[in-house]
């Protein structure tokens, strides 16, 4: 009896020595990087290296921006900036993986008054959103709920 439970500790402890050695086999986490594939400064095109966008964390209900919206879900929020670059209007086509041609896409923008528009894209093709902006700040990009 005594052998048997020095054995079982035995076996416990390189049981547990070995968990500690082990990785974890979780699936990495899926990110999907917006990017943009062209700029257009006031009908120009510019170099996009001016052009940043980064994740954020900035959210809302988009049923309450607009009642119209309810069955719409956030698949992308970024904060999108041009770095010294003065513009009226800006058109920006983002490529984003996920995105199919002919996809009901809208787009609200954070406005400088701290209230949220509405943005009917410009076109919506096989991995590709334009949009026009008048200024730039987080934008959230919104898709049907499935």
């Amino acid at each position: 009896m005594k052998n048997i439970k020095r054995i079982g500790s035995l076996v416990l402890a390189f049981a547990l020595m070995l968990s500690f050695t082990m990785s974890a086999f979780a699936a990495p986490s899926p990110t999907v990087n917006v990017k943009a594939s062209k700029v257009m400064v006031n009908g120009k095109s510019i170099d996009i290296s001016k052009l940043k966008i980064t994740k954020t964390k900035v959210t809302v209900d988009p049923a309450t921006v607009d009642p119209s919206l309810k069955n719409m879900a956030i698949a992308y929020a970024v904060d999108v900036s041009l770095d010294g670059v003065d513009f009226d209007e800006v058109s920006i086509t983002f490529a984003i993986p996920s995105i199919q041609k002919d996809e009901n896409v809208k787009v609200l923008h954070l406005q400088k008054d701290d209230k949220w528009e509405v943005l009917t894209p410009d076109s919506v093709e096989d991995q590709e959103v334009t949009v026009t902006f008048k200024s730039l700040s987080p934008v959230l990009f919104l898709v049907d709920k499935k």
